[in-house]
């Protein structure tokens, strides 16, 4: 009895939790969002996973799902008692002021006693920096990291373009800036559709932020320019920091994209409407009426007659895709209210793995999820798959149904090949558009790449550098958008107002914001 006891305690050593043996679990609050396919956090399989490995009862104390973010700020700004753990994604610069605000408590020491997983994730992948992400630049982490790899995530900016209207036009695939245009204009003129009504709409996106990936901006822009709206149109140019919106290859994209949308090849609605207006004119019942849309994955609707348009060829050459490397982000918080931080810690570092990224995701072990041969293909065409799901239509998926699976990737899950690992679908069982867009997204990484040293990941700046300039670059970020859209559009004129333009991110701070920038990077890759 005693050497099994043993070996139990062992055991559970190396999960990183203490399995029910004698004592009974302490009650761990956690604040978390509500999410509309998630019917209880409760009575979860992700829960009883956590509670049953870890000797732990759970209780949640919901943040709403909408302006989840601004709930939490009221909560901490009012000095209310908080649940033992935030889980809830936060950048590092939100955890700071919330750390500074005394609301989160520094984890280093906890993980440098008690982590397994984390530290375990850390050691054989240097490379991803999961620490680095969640330290603060005062040295202190205050926060565990999420991190999960995807190959669809870092190349999400595609247009899909119907090809079955090229056969129709006997059009080849354009593969520059130049026949592309030539592309829409037929689209728009020749009736490729063949109902003899002037309907077709030759490209189109929708608007929610610049960052959305019905954006239509970021595919043709690259054609002139690196153009990276998630680090806000930043990008590297031998080692320094650049702001794109201020340079030449911008302005020429912007002439483009003006072009097409005077022409009405690009639809102007694409910068109002939202993303189900856009689905809804692709569904069109009739007949298909789009011959070319922006998003990440391809749809079903009409799936035979669309495929991927890659990259275009701008006038100097420039093709490439936008690369958004995968980062980690805080994502596990003790709170300064914690009875038990050692605990609290334990529980986060439990999940950080594989399996704890499977039972996030999908829910139970042999049941939502399973382990596979070692070697076996993966979706992108790799001997690199871990796991599988089930298939067909008897399949409740948490990601497209209500229910009680699981936490549908919250938490500090790390794994770096995340949802990458699936294994390669049996066509038969596919959908048109899957396989289309797995192969869409090898393509891409292959052969689009932007050249090494252009994309930026995120910058950790100091505390100082972040009152320096966080007033100057929410007024620079806000007026570069509006001023893209209003330049595509015609509202503002790119040769009578460009050079205003610049003047006025100039007088905006845009030197003090870069200078700021470069001095943080520098600071980074040291």
């Amino acid at each position: 009895m005693k050497k099994t006891l043993a070996l139990l305690l062992m055991l559970a050593m190396l999960c990183g939790c203490v399995p029910a043996l004698a004592d009974e679990p302490e009650t761990l609050t956690i604040l978390i969002d509500e999410d509309t396919l998630i019917i209880d956090y409760k009575e979860n399989k992700m829960t009883k996973y956590i509670e049953e490995n870890c000797n732990v009862n759970l209780e949640f104390v919901l943040l709403p799902a909408t302006d989840p973010a601004q709930k939490l700020q009221l909560m901490i700004n009012s000095g209310e008692k908080l649940p033992d753990v935030i889980c809830y994604n936060l950048n590092l610069s939100t955890a700071f002021a919330y750390a500074q605000a005394g609301a989160i408590v520094p984890m280093e020491d906890l993980y440098e006693k008690y982590s397994v997983k984390l530290k375990a994730a850390v050691e054989a992948n240097p490379e991803l920096m999961l620490l680095e992400q969640v330290t603060a630049a005062d040295g202190h982490m205050y926060g565990m990291p999420k991190y999960m790899g995807s190959l669809n995530n870092n190349t999400k900016y595609r247009y899909w373009i119907n090809y079955k209207w090229l056969e129709n036009l006997n059009m080849e695939m354009p593969t520059t800036t130049e026949e592309f245009y030539e592309v829409l204009k037929a689209f728009k003129e020749k009736d490729p559709n063949g109902n003899g009504i002037a309907d077709e709409i030759p490209l189109a996106g929708a608007w929610s932020s610049d960052t959305s990936t019905y954006n239509p901006i970021p595919v043709l822009m690259n054609s002139f320019i690196y153009c990276d709206p998630a680090m806000d149109y930043l990008y590297l140019e031998d080692g320094k920091v650049t702001a794109a919106y201020a340079q030449e290859g911008w302005k020429e994209g912007l002439e483009y994209l003006n072009k097409l949308c005077e022409e009405e090849l690009l639809d102007p609605a694409s910068f109002t409407q939202k993303s189900s207006q856009l689905l809804a004119t692709l569904g069109n019942p009739e007949t298909c009426i789009l011959g070319t849309y922006a998003v990440q994955g391809m749809k079903d609707s009409y799936p035979e007659e669309f495929d991927i348009l890659f990259p275009l060829e701008g006038p100097a050459g420039v093709r490439q895709i936008t690369w958004i490397p995968t980062t980690a982000i805080g994502s596990w918080f003790i709170t300064a209210d914690c009875k038990n931080p050692e605990l609290a810690f334990k529980v986060g570092d439990f999940l950080a793995d594989n399996e704890g990224f499977l039972v996030s995701r999908f829910g139970e072990e042999n049941v939502d999820w399973w382990w596979v041969e070692e070697g076996s293909m993966s979706t992108f065409g790799m001997p690199n798959a871990y796991y599988d799901t089930p298939k067909g239509e008897d399949y409740v998926s948490p990601w497209t149904n209500a229910t009680s699976q699981s936490w549908r990737q919250r938490g500090p899950i790390v794994s770096p090949l995340g949802g990458d690992g699936n294994l390669e679908d049996d066509v038969s069982e596919s959908k048109i558009s899957t396989i289309k867009s797995s192969k869409a997204i090898r393509e891409l990484k292959n052969n689009y790449m932007p050249k090494e040293g252009t994309w930026l990941t995120t910058l950790i700046y100091t505390a100082d550098e972040e009152f320096a300039i966080n007033d100057i670059k929410a007024t620079i970020d806000t007026y570069v958008v509006e001023s893209m859209v209003r330049f595509i559009t015609g509202d503002m004129d790119i040769e009578t107002e460009w050079d205003s333009y610049l003047a006025e991110l100039k007088t905006m701070g845009l030197e003090t914001y870069i200078t700021t920038a470069q001095a943080a990077y520098d600071r980074m890759t040291k």
